[in-house]
């Protein structure tokens, strides 16, 4: 043995230090040797007693490898990292001191509604260093080990829920086969009370050598493919997570994710503190993003089937006293927000994206292709996963499974083609498979941990019993053999094993790391010199160009810092409030911005915006210059047009505008420096004035304007609904409630088994209501899609959008009444080019319902492909009734490309290349009751798929 290590340590000193063959020489000396020496070490009590400390001790190594920048203070300034840390700014020095969470704030652009769009928990969380410090960290640090810290808590719930699952599959799952009547919940409850650990350690001393923890290994193969996920843009990762900086989409997934585990733990054995622990995470969820509604709604249906599967749960109250308790805790805490969110919806800027048809996510499953990035093996654990816990039966198991196929299908397109829940709830419409995508990797990742850990037990379980350690010749050749095989192999990727977290795996873009920390600095230092040098009525507002720059953002951080207002053109990420700046000289003037930042010169067809800018200096690729205003206008707070007239600002607050009007012409106008939303209300002497949205200065601003017909004072005020102030004492109650009741100890709620007839009483009363719901929705997709097609005769028909006299008669993809023809049948066909056609399935490109998008409504179509040189004819039916006709639209499925090679037509009128946009149409019936036929062909080289929305209208008489 002594022999052995002395060649185990001359192999790793020749690999470390040699080169070409020598390192080969040397890696197989230490191949063939280290792993005889490791199994003995193995065998000596004090690993044993330690072992099962490793993989935690490896994936704290991994964690701190990976997020080393973060633990040092230093922050990702890549895309969105700048905006959220200027509004953790805006929290921490405007919202914060004025006792506010959310409101208007005048800090960007014309003013946006800070908090009402994305709640404001996670950037709480960012800067709870620096607030708990009472600003002794910096609040750049404190961003930074708040990220660290949300990155150790992802990675900690997958491990935590893959491991104790992973430990209840090894348990044999809820009631064990040789005691079926053992009830589920009451035998979770007592394995949590006697404590996994200790019995499976008294067992093991009872059986023999204690086995490998499988339950840790689990959690690690969780956890680690939760921190090397590459992720894709909009999927998550270190792509969209990190570098595009959409954290608060992790911190609801991760929370989400963890109160699963609560929960269920409240559902095992329930108690005041389980309960509220439950409660509180998942409510936390709610205030992290918008997306933590629909997981949390997802997550009591799931859980609500799972405790239906159990014998003794089917009575009542048992785990659905607590299931209810821990949601409604939660949507009351989350009731503050959510009812901020709802009421400011309209401002909301935001459209559908992409959507994946459910037999293309299945597909997906399968094949392990669902998410982009992952390394081949993920796939299979995943499958291994799910079986074992499909064969096994584990509660927790069972709650992840049902919630992965019930996200795939909420995130499918089915669920607006066939389910049409959009006509349920408009917000369906922006729900697609990116929107889940976040939230189910977690998921993904546990069942992949279990199905690592179902394999390394299989494999344990089929290992004979450990053998003495070979020493003798043919051991030590078959051991060289091999190491001699292998050694190339491994000595040439141990130098080059970044290949193995490629970019964007580990990629924390921050300045120092980028080598502009010392060019930032000094744009710190301008911005605050500038500002300084400015009058008090003029405060520091700079203007960080971005069309037709770089997409840098860290200058961002600078401003921020400096206390400077931020404009921002084109669309603002993390804010999603419609009413965006378009880069205009007078528009900057109205907005009293004082210095422009940008990395490229200013566009050749921007002389104006360039005459008016002043060098001010270079910092790294961005130049900093004064902007002056063309003629000297001042920032517009507010102003009278037309008529003239004069005004004088009273007050001048973020929620409130105080105005005298003087000398008020008959037609005057008064225009308000501030950006529309629903909340403000404008009154002149007492009375309402009807505010009238309005693009000024060249189309770059949108702001409110008012008819004024006499002198008085106007005064804007910003306010919350009463259901909406409501809604915040009922969180702050129940936050309340929450918190006292963590002060209670774990003892368990005690419960009487109910009655038969109250437990068939609760039955009824749930089925009933169960149907009345059903009956309801139904009847409410029914008046919305008729809605959504008067939207369409108010265009094409003519008909009154207040009162709406056209009335649907059919929706023809809904109803399945198109026909369709095709030439050449055949799709996928590679005769006709060189293309090999790769990816292409016939089945993918059967005619099928898809939907289409027309603002503000999703119309069902029908989705049909066209071969290269191909043409198709879509056939309406007959109508019988003389006051009918044919509305609808066609638009191309799949954008790629111009468009300009597929012609369409109505009959034997061409209506020219269908291109990118939308094309609406009306068929007039004839005598007959026959309609023109929709014709299309495709003159191009490629696929290309078409969707036809239609309907069947009917005039009113007369």
């Amino acid at each position: 043995m002594g022999g052995a290590l002395a060649v185990a340590l001359l192999g790793l000193v020749v690999a470390i230090s040699a080169s070409g063959p020598l390192r080969w020489l040397g890696t197989a000396m230490a191949l063939a040797t280290v792993p005889p020496l490791g199994r003995t070490a193995a065998q000596w009590p004090w690993w044993q007693a330690r072992r099962d400390r490793l993989p935690l001790v490896l994936l704290l190594a991994l964690m701190v490898l990976l997020l080393g920048p973060l633990l040092a203070g230093e922050p990702p300034a890549s895309r969105d990292h700048g905006i959220h840390y200027f509004q953790i700014r805006l929290l921490v020095e405007e919202l914060l001191p004025s006792g506010r969470l959310w409101g208007w704030s005048p800090s960007l652009n014309h003013g946006y509604p800070y908090g009402e769009s994305y709640p404001v928990l996670g950037y709480l969380w960012m800067a709870a260093a620096h607030l708990l410090s009472f600003g002794a960290i910096p609040l750049r640090t404190s961003y930074a080990w708040g990220l660290a810290a949300l990155w150790m808590l992802s990675a900690g719930v997958a491990w935590w829920l893959a491991a104790s699952i992973t430990r209840e599959l090894r348990e044999r799952g809820w009631a064990s086969v040789d005691d079926p009547s053992r009830d589920a919940v009451e035998a979770e409850g007592a394995r949590e009370t006697t404590g996994d650990r200790e019995r499976e350690a008294t067992g093991d001393r009872e059986a023999g050598p204690r086995p490998v923890d499988v339950a840790g290994w689990a959690g690690l193969v969780a956890a680690v493919l939760w921190l090397v996920d590459p992720g894709a843009s909009r999927q998550g990762g270190w792509n969209y997570l990190m570098f595009h900086g959409v954290w608060p989409q992790l911190l609801a997934a991760t929370l989400w994710a963890g109160s699963l585990g609560l929960t269920w733990r409240a559902l095992a054995r329930p108690s005041p503190r389980r309960i509220a622990l439950a409660a509180l995470v998942l409510g936390a969820s709610l205030w992290a993003h918008p997306f933590g509604l629909l997981t949390a709604v997802a997550s009591a249906f799931g859980l609500s089937l799972v405790v239906l599967l159990l014998p003794a749960a089917r009575g009542w109250p048992g785990p659905w006293r607590s299931l209810a308790l821990v949601h409604l805790g939660a949507a009351c805490l989350g009731a503050a927000w959510l009812a901020t969110f709802f009421g400011s919806a309209e401002s909301m800027a935001r459209a559908p994206v992409p959507w994946a048809p459910l037999a293309e996510l299945s597909a997906g499953v399968l094949q392990g292709t669902l998410f982009a990035g992952h390394w081949l093996w993920v796939g299979p654990l995943v499958v291994v996963g799910a079986a074992a816990l499909i064969r096994r039966g584990g509660a927790r198991g069972l709650v992840v499974l049902g919630l992965v196929a019930i996200l795939l299908v909420l995130a499918s397109e089915e669920v607006i083609s066939r389910l049409r829940l959009d006509l349920l709830l408009s917000g369906f419409k922006n729900l697609q498979f990116p929107r889940y995508a976040i939230p189910l990797r977690p998921l993904w990742f546990v069942l992949a941990g279990v199905g690592a850990g179902r394999v390394i037990a299989w494999a344990r379980a089929r290992r004979p019993s450990p053998a003495a350690v070979a020493w003798d010749a043919d051991a030590w050749l078959r051991r060289g053999v091999i190491a001699g095989l292998l050694a190339p192999l491994l000595a040439t990727l141990a130098p080059d094993a970044g290949r193995l977290l490629a970019r964007p795996v580990g990629a924390i873009d921050t300045l120092r790391s980028a080598g502009l920390a010392g060019a930032e600095a000094e744009l710190l230092a301008a911005l605050r010199r500038e500002a300084a040098a400015l009058a008090p009525e003029r405060p520091l507002t700079v203007a960080v160009m971005r069309e037709g720059m770089g997409g840098g953002t860290y200058p961002i951080f600078s401003v921020a810092d400096a206390g400077g207002h931020l404009v921002l053109d084109s669309h603002v990420p993390t804010v999603n409030f419609k009413h965006r700046l378009r880069r205009r000289p007078r528009a900057y003037a109205s907005l009293g911005v004082t210095h422009v930042i940008h990395d490229r010169p200013v566009p050749s067809d921007e002389e104006a915006l360039a005459a008016a800018l002043q060098r001010v200096g270079s910092y790294g690729p961005y130049t900093l210059e004064r902007f002056e205003p063309p003629l000297g206008q001042p920032r517009r707070v507010a102003e009278l047009s037309r008529g003239g007239g004069e005004v004088e600002v009273i007050v001048d607050e973020p929620e409130r505008l105080e105005l005298e009007l003087r000398e008020v012409g008959p037609r005057s106008v008064l225009v308000l420096g501030r950006a529309p939303h629903g909340r403000w209300e404008l009154t002149l002497d007492g009375e309402p004035l009807e505010v009238e949205p309005r693009t000024v200065d060249d189309h770059g601003l949108g702001v409110m304007t008012v008819r004024v017909p006499h002198a008085g004072r106007v005064v804007a005020s910003y306010l919350s609904s009463e259901r909406e102030r409501r809604a915040v004492w009922l969180s702050a109650i129940t936050l309340g409630l929450a918190l006292v009741a963590l002060g209670f100890g774990a003892r368990p709620i005690a419960t009487r088994a109910p009655s038969p007839a109250l437990r068939r009483i609760v039955w009824s009363v749930a089925a009933l209501a169960g149907v009345a719901v059903l009956v309801v929705g139904m009847r409410r997709q029914a008046s919305k899609l008729e809605q959504t097609w008067s939207a369409m005769a108010v265009d094409h028909l003519g008909d009154d959008e207040d009162e709406p006299r056209v009335t649907l008669v059919s929706d023809l993809v809904v109803d399945d009444a198109l026909r369709l023809e095709r030439e050449p049948e055949a799709v996928c066909s590679g005769l006709l080019g060189k293309n090999v056609l790769e990816g292409c399935s016939e089945a993918a490109h059967r005619p099928g319902t898809s939907f289409l998008y027309r603002d503000p409504y999703l119309y069902r179509c029908l989705r049909l492909s066209l071969p290269p040189h191909g043409w198709a004819t879509l056939r309406m039916p007959v109508l019988p009734e003389p006051d009918t006709v044919v509305v609808g639209s066609v638009i191309r499925h799949v954008r790629e490309g111009s468009g300009k090679r597929v012609r369409w037509g109505v009959g034997q009128e061409g209506r020219g290349p269908l291109r990118s946009d939308r094309h609406d149409f009306v068929l007039e019936r004839d005598a007959k009751g026959r309609t023109d036929e929709l014709r299309f062909r495709n003159d191009g080289d490629a696929i290309e798929q078409i969707c036809v929305s239609a309907a069947v209208l009917r005039r009113p008489a007369g």
